[in-house]
């Protein structure tokens, strides 16, 4: 990447740099900053380059409004009166993406008819490259991004995985890649020879592409708070073989009815279902150091991610308020000074003779406008092949 900077042209600058400044920290040493006053400077001289390269900088916006002022002036007079430099621009496919983002950053009615103006000539050019498409469909939407790209072209999948960052707007509606064909992609990636220093805009697809590539399956390997909350929502689809039988499937047995009729039962269901992901880390009914004569205790935890999982068990339609006023009133011992975690999950196991959906939003809107460290609550609904409360016996 470094060695590919010198003697790149222009707009490939603007097109690595607008790849980097979504992929990298601020302190990276390949994250450049963009040299605005530099292409202002060169549009007199350069023809459509620096337009192109003000245009990601526009879209990344690193761009002040003189910049914008001047890449929509130049850009205007070229569509106008330089018909030999707009049809070099609309053939270089980083050029013609650089012009379409800086379009379609810009507002009001003047970037409108210039991306009409480009568009209308661009789309008679011949050839539909990834980097055309996204561009086309940038200044006039109409999926062209929609023709799925595949991984028996490594340049063309990591291009596309790349330009998802971005863009991602613009991909919204295109699939992504399959876990299967990812992790193809990435075996390749690491494996066959990386493009060399005379290839910048190939060799940052590829960087990018491979750190899409390797957070994704880092993310999946350490689960995160949201990973948890996903898995305890899934809970109440996973209850639909909950076995409660009528008979039993073997003479001389009773019959197996696994029944939930406590908030410990949850606990433990719970427990069964973080463990396996989270083994020793998952932590049941423990105390945190508190002040004076209260010590609070906790129904669940995950220690490596500082995160508290409060179970209630609700019985009748008024135990949702308690619950509310409960927990609200629990987060100042939760997260005192000496407190190691950071972040509260509520689980209410709706066990309720009558049904009242209605509640839910209700309650979960309410808690979390209490407090920034309720992540998220879950409410789940009893298996509805446990009888009701009042037809146990």
């Amino acid at each position: 990447m470094e060695g590919g900077f010198e003697g790149a042209s222009r707009q490939s600058h603007g097109l690595v740099l607008r790849l980097l400044h979504m992929s990298l920290p601020p302190d990276d040493l390949l994250r450049r900053p963009f040299d605005t006053d530099g292409a202002v400077s060169a549009l007199s001289y350069e023809g459509y380059p620096p337009i192109a390269y003000l245009g990601f900088a526009i879209g990344a916006g690193a761009a002040d409004a003189q910049a914008k002022a001047q890449f929509a002036e130049r850009l205007r007079s070229m569509i106008e009166r330089d018909g030999t430099i707009l049809s070099a621009l609309i053939a270089d496919d980083a050029a013609l993406l650089g012009v379409a983002d800086g379009l379609s950053s810009l507002e009001g009615e003047a970037s409108s008819d210039l991306a009409v103006g480009l568009a209308n000539a661009a789309s008679a050019a011949s050839g539909m490259g990834r980097l055309r498409a996204l561009a086309l469909d940038l200044i006039e939407p109409r999926g062209r991004l929609s023709v799925r790209v595949g991984t028996d072209s490594l340049n063309a999948a990591t291009t596309d995985l790349a330009l998802r960052r971005p863009w991602p707007r613009a991909y919204e509606s295109v699939p992504p890649l399959a876990n299967d064909e990812r992790v193809r992609l990435l075996a390749r990636v690491v494996s066959e020879p990386a493009p060399g220093p005379g290839d910048l805009e190939r060799a940052s697809a590829w960087l990018v592409a491979l750190d899409s590539l390797v957070s994704e399956a880092a993310s999946g390997a350490v689960p995160t708070t949201r990973d948890v909350v996903r898995l305890l929502n899934r809970t109440q689809g996973a209850m639909k073989r909950w076995v409660w039988e009528e008979k039993p499937r073997r003479s001389g047995t009773a019959p197996a009815r696994w029944l939930i009729d406590n908030e410990y039962h949850v606990q433990d269901f719970l427990y069964a279902v973080l463990y396996p992901l989270f083994g020793a880390e998952v932590l049941e009914e423990q105390y945190i150091k508190g002040f004076g004569f209260t010590q609070p205790r906790y129904d669940l935890s995950i220690e490596d991610l500082s995160l508290i999982i409060e179970v209630k068990f609700a019985r009748t339609k008024k135990d949702f308020n308690k619950f509310e006023e409960q927990i609200a009133g629990d987060l100042g011992l939760y997260f005192g000074p000496q407190s190691p975690y950071e972040a509260l999950v509520a689980y209410v196991y709706d066990d309720c003779n009558t049904h009242y959906p209605e509640l839910y939003d209700a309650f979960r809107d309410a808690l979390l406008k209490r407090d920034d460290r309720i992540v998220d609550v879950v409410v789940v609904r009893r298996p509805s092949m446990i009888p009701s409360r009042s037809a146990r016996g």
